[in-house]
């Protein structure tokens, strides 16, 4: 494995070692770069820098003492190959002030050895000098080769096959995770030639339903033969280095496609030997002579398909690479006109000042404190700006950060947001778990919402009367019990992916047993409970049984919820929906359909549903406008980006989807010249209606005077939380009385949370 044998940053050495000393030598290298996490092909590392005099832009120069395939840094320009890497500020990012801490994380690849840092530094200030290099160890030694003018013009690819015509294969490409019907596999070579822009085809025996590559763009026009070209910023190579390619896929019942030919720029890679001409393509002799010719077309190219990707969690690039942070400020903006990860994180401090119950000891929210602790069920979410816990959008609004969640870790992940964002699922998990008192008695509203309502003041110092209010199996609610079967299993999914097996499970115990008695003692869930005149179920129950199935389908496996879900869609004919939200899960249906068949049917019902949406009156600054849009109208455009997001990530209007969602994030974020997210960006909303927050410093008493009629701003800063928004023609009032505009709730904050997540993953990983 190589290790960093030394580190600058803005030519500033950080660390040098070995037992050569400079003439003023730093401390060993292990002492400035930490290695966090490893495995026998990359290790994850970071060092803490801190300049002693201001810097506009700074350098990090490692060398290790083996060569490394690549480096990863979400807050770093990378370049360099073999053992000599450079990290490089991005443009907008790399003013540092003294006393200012860059905390720099990376991912090293490699593939002969582990590399150690030999030496580093920062602007060329010398940090670290590490010991004696490990021996040098070159790449293993394939087969004896011989050489043939380059093959060209083959448009499936180059293969080598052996005089019998079997084929030689590529005994260097190897799976290294696998499962059902897809697998991480990656391919290692030595280059042969000086390039600055390259080009890999790769040719399969079997096609294959999705193919992604890591190091580069991949395409292809029949799924069995796929062309990967470099990233803008990474295509310079140097003969000799070593490459490594790797790449997830996901393929149907056809059978396990295996690598049978790959070329670099028209020479062929299969094989991995050191090649001893520069000149010439290069043929790999493994048992007797060879023949390099073109590959043929695909085995069957009329059942090529396009399918999802691989299941949700099964590569995680950044995972354990970013310590969890614990303040938002400062979190690098990755790429972008604006911080997503650092918002990401403020988003989820909003959902820890809607928090009721007794609060953790690593609270956030100093302003916050226990709160009805009396209550028939304690825990959960309040609300929004008043103290009712509504069972429904709860479940609603956990089942979207979810699905945000599982569909794009990566964002999380390289925020260092991962624990937070378990946390924020646990709080309203372990709430629905305490609430499930029996099979079919579920707790499903606890508070009078008109009793609330009149009534202004903080939580921790409530008096009035909170009633439980439930469904059973004479009072069925269906709404509420299979949407919160559906947050329970696609939290269940997070929680797996983050090693939770004993809790993902106790959640689908209770998914299988709320979904259950949702299907078989069918209700509207406000006949059974008095929300109707702040949750009114307009769309009715159906979308949410069949939501509810699919969900289970994608958490358990068990074929039994798929085949009732595509029934339930049969049935209930559920087509053209308006948005996306609490109420109605039409739209997100059709996604996860689509996501578990791969039938065209759901493909083509989303592609409607984006198109409706792109296709709606945009106002005069750009934020997208529905029939529903007078009240929340941000919350209605982050839903329509987070939809386009989850599309894109299935192949669908990608390009489309996430200009508009990207429009549409930036639109709340500032593009208009203000910032719609309290306590971030410019010009912030500080009158947010929201009682706890408007209410001054304890011990001074918050009341009607002291907090809602107080002109002034809000006595606490409500971070993270995205106010309802502006009207048709732009136009906002920071008024708690403009409770359209200014009021918030943890349902706004779900679709705009996950579009963050998918936007710094997206970013991240240059898609």
């Amino acid at each position: 494995m190589p290790g960093i044998a030394s580190l600058t940053l803005n030519d500033n050495s950080l660390c040098s070692g070995g037992s050569n000393p400079t003439d003023a030598p730093g401390p060993d290298c292990s002492d400035v770069v930490s290695v966090d996490a490893q495995d026998s092909t990359s290790w994850t590392g970071s060092m803490i820098l801190e300049p002693t005099e201001a810097i506009t832009s700074w350098t990090v120069d490692l060398t290790f003492d083996l060569p490394v395939t690549s480096i990863a840094a979400s807050a770093a320009d990378v370049s360099g190959s073999g053992a000599t890497w450079k990290l490089s500020s991005k443009e907008w990012d790399g003013s540092l002030n003294p006393g200012d801490t860059l905390n720099l994380s990376f991912l090293v690849s490699f593939s002969h050895g582990f590399p150690n840092v030999i030496s580093a530094s920062f602007n060329g200030n010398n940090l670290c000098s590490g010991g004696d290099p490990a021996p040098t160890s070159g790449p293993t030694a394939g087969p004896t080769t011989t050489t043939s003018q380059p093959v060209t013009d083959c448009p499936y690819g180059i293969i080598v096959v052996y005089d019998d015509g079997s084929l030689a294969g590529c005994p260097n490409f190897e799976i290294t995770n696998e499962w059902g019907e897809g697998y991480i596999a990656e391919l290692n070579f030595a280059v042969d030639h000086e390039t600055n822009g390259w080009v890999i085809n790769l040719g399969f025996d079997k096609s294959f339903t999705e193919l992604e590559c890591f190091q580069g763009d991949a395409t292809t026009t029949d799924n069995q033969n796929y062309k990967i070209t470099n990233m803008e910023w990474d295509g310079e190579l140097h003969t000799g280095d070593a490459f490594k390619i790797e790449m997830q896929a996901n393929y149907g019942g056809g059978g396990k496609p295996d690598l049978i030919s790959a070329d670099l720029d028209g020479h062929p890679i299969c094989g991995g030997s050191v090649p001893t001409t520069t000149t010439s393509s290069t043929t790999t002799t493994q048992a007797g002579p060879t023949t390099t010719t073109c590959a043929p077309p695909p085995t069957k190219p009329e059942e090529s398909t396009t399918r999802p990707p691989a299941p949700d969690c099964a590569y995680r690039k950044w995972f354990n690479t970013t310590e969890t942070k614990v303040t938002c400020g400062g979190l690098s903006k990755l790429t972008g006109p604006y911080a997503y990860g650092e918002v990401l994180c403020e988003s989820m401090l909003f959902y820890e000042a809607e928090r009721s119950g007794k609060l953790p000891a690593d609270n956030r929210v100093p302003w916050r404190g226990d709160s009805a602790l009396d209550d028939l069920v304690v825990g959960g979410y309040y609300d929004a700006g008043d103290f009712v816990k509504f069972g429904f959008p709860m479940a609603s609004m956990t089942t979207m950060l979810a699905w945000g969640g599982v569909s794009f870790p990566d964002g999380y992940d390289v925020s260092g947001q991962t624990e937070w964002f378990t946390k924020t699922l646990k709080w309203s998990t372990d709430y629905f778990i305490a609430a499930h008192l029996g099979d079919t008695e579920f707790v499903g509203q606890i508070g009078d919402g008109d009793a609330d309502h009149g009534s202004w003041g903080r939580p921790e110092d409530m008096t009035m009367n909170r009633p439980a209010f439930k469904i059973t199996a004479s009072s069925p609610g269906s709404e509420l019990a299979a949407e919160t079967a559906a947050a329970l299993a696609s939290s269940a999914i997070w929680y797996r992916c983050n090693g939770d097996e004993a809790y993902a499970n106790q959640c689908l115990d209770h998914a299988k047993t709320l979904y259950a008695f949702a299907d078989e003692h069918r209700g509207k869930y406000t006949d059974a409970i008095p929300a109707g005149d702040f949750y009114e179920s307009w769309s009715g129950y159906n979308d949410e049984l069949v939501w509810g199935a699919a969900w289970l389908a994608k958490a358990t496996g068990d074929d039994s919820y798929l085949a009732k879900a595509e029934a339930y869609f049969e049935e209930f004919g559920l087509s053209d929906p308006q948005e996306l939200s609490w109420d109605d899960k039409t739209a997100g249906v059709f996604l996860i359909l689509y996501e578990l068949t791969g039938d065209s049917k759901y493909k083509d019902k989303a592609e409607k549903f984006v198109d409706f949406f792109l296709d709606l009156e945009k106002t005069a600054k750009g934020l997208v406008w529905s029939s529903s849009s007078q009240w929340g109208s941000l919350r209605y455009a982050a839903n329509y980006g987070h939809f386009a997001l989850q599309a894109a990530r299935l192949g669908i209007k990608e390009s489309e989807g996430k200009a508009f969602a990207e429009s549409q994030i930036n639109y709340i974020l500032g593009d208009t010249g203000r910032s719609y997210v309290v306590g971030w960006g410019v010009d912030p909303p500080t009158h947010c209606h929201h009682r706890a927050a408007s209410c001054p410093d304890r011990p001074a008493v918050c009341d009607w005077n002291s907090g809602m009629n107080n002109p002034g701003p809000n006595g606490q800063v409500l971070h993270g939380a995205l106010v309802g928004g502006p009207d048709h023609n732009d136009n906002y009032v920071d008024d708690r009385n403009q409770f359209q505009m200014t009021e918030v709730a943890t349902d706004y904050n779900a679709g705009f949370q996950s579009c963050l997540a998918a936007m710094t993953a997206n970013y991240v990983n240059m898609k």
